[in-house]
């Protein structure tokens, strides 16, 4: 239901998009390429409105935060939250406007999930070779020791998630920086076996975020 509504839609504007690109280019890494910087692109303006909410939230909570400490140094129970309520009234704020800083990755997700589902599942991309790739449709595998093949890209993707996780948050908290390493690992594990072209769009947005 979710993927009917939601997804699905975003899976059809990524093809579209993407065969126009791949009628222009004649050439599919390039048609990834172009279709990946195209969606980055577009998502501009909501980036921006979720980074203007993630400031105001860190401006305030940071400001708040002393407050706070002093109240629980005071009060108790009861009156530590009627207080504390108070504080955040006289503020306009709530604790779960921390949440904002999730926006950045929220707005990603679905069209992250659509373009799985699009370059994942693209039957047309079984067995296309590349000048990268053998097959864009399998994982990269560009270390052969023996039997053992040890794929790079999800190594290159996340190295590159990783450096502009930590630059976007060089100024905020530990807490946030810990979420930017573990969400790069979580991708890492995530899409260790996924398609070349997968990894590839995936890559070529972090060094668009980078």
């Amino acid at each position: 239901m979710i993927y009917d509504i939601l997804i699905y839609p975003l899976e059809l504007f990524l093809k579209n998009i993407f065969e126009l690109f791949f009628l222009f280019s004649n050439n599919y890494l390039i048609a990834i390429l172009l279709l990946s910087l195209c969606v980055n692109i577009m998502l501009l303006p909501f980036y921006s409105w979720a980074k203007k909410l993630q400031n105001k939230e860190r401006i305030t909570s940071t400001k708040l935060k002393p407050i706070i400490e002093e109240f629980k140094s005071v009060y108790k129970g009861s009156e530590l939250h009627a207080v504390t309520s108070t504080l955040y009234r006289q503020h306009n704020y709530h604790p779960i406007y921390a949440l904002r800083s999730l926006l950045g990755l929220l707005i990603q997700v679905p069209l992250f999930i659509a373009a799985y589902y699009f370059l994942f599942y693209n039957k047309e991309l079984i067995g296309i070779e590349t000048i990268l790739f053998k097959d864009l449709s399998a994982p990269d595998s560009w270390i052969q020791i023996g039997d053992l093949s040890i794929n790079v890209m999800p190594f290159i993707m996340s190295i590159i998630n990783l450096i502009s996780g930590l630059i976007y948050t060089k100024d905020m908290s530990k807490t946030e920086k810990n979420q930017t390493i573990f969400l790069s690992f979580i991708f890492f594990i995530l899409l260790y076996n996924a398609s070349s072209a997968l990894l590839f769009y995936w890559t070529i947005n972090n060094l668009f975020s980078l």
